[in-house]
């Protein structure tokens, strides 16, 4: 409080207003901003035809930039694998490789995040739009 107080006292009232103006916009801008990183996932399990159903994308950071884990259920869980992510603001685009370990759509992935959601859908396939929700990965 004392720093604050020499501060005030060397910018002048007007001066003291606009820092605290500027430090509380920035500080709520950090706070609005949405967080990238982490788990996103719809997976369950059908316990009636006992088979796994969904996906799972971990969106990770390294020192390249992004990358992310994914991983697709259609009965059988595939194999995950990894892959980088284009970031642009909260909007991501993840390109899916033609495996077929991978049960995944190959072609694209787009979404964004948004409230703690991964929206987003799979490019060149029949799929209906994704609402992947943060949250621990159906294996925890």
């Amino acid at each position: 409080m004392k720093k604050m107080n020499k501060l005030c006292v060397g910018l002048g009232l007007a001066g003291c207003i606009a820092y605290l103006s500027m430090f509380g916009i920035v500080a709520q801008a950090a706070e609005n901003s949405a967080r990238i990183t982490g788990l996103y996932s719809d997976m369950w399990y059908l316990t009636s035809k006992q088979k796994i159903m969904g996906t799972e994308i971990f969106i990770m950071q390294n020192q390249a930039g992004y990358v992310a884990m994914v991983q697709c259920a259609q009965g059988l869980a595939g194999t995950p694998f990894i892959v980088p992510l284009t970031l642009k603001g909260n909007a991501v685009a993840i390109d899916i490789p033609a495996r077929e370990d991978s049960l995944c759509c190959p072609g694209r992935f787009t979404g964004s995040v948004v409230e703690k959601q991964l929206r987003g859908q799979f490019e060149g396939c029949n799929s209906s739009p994704l609402v992947l929700v943060r949250k621990n990965s159906y294996w925890q």
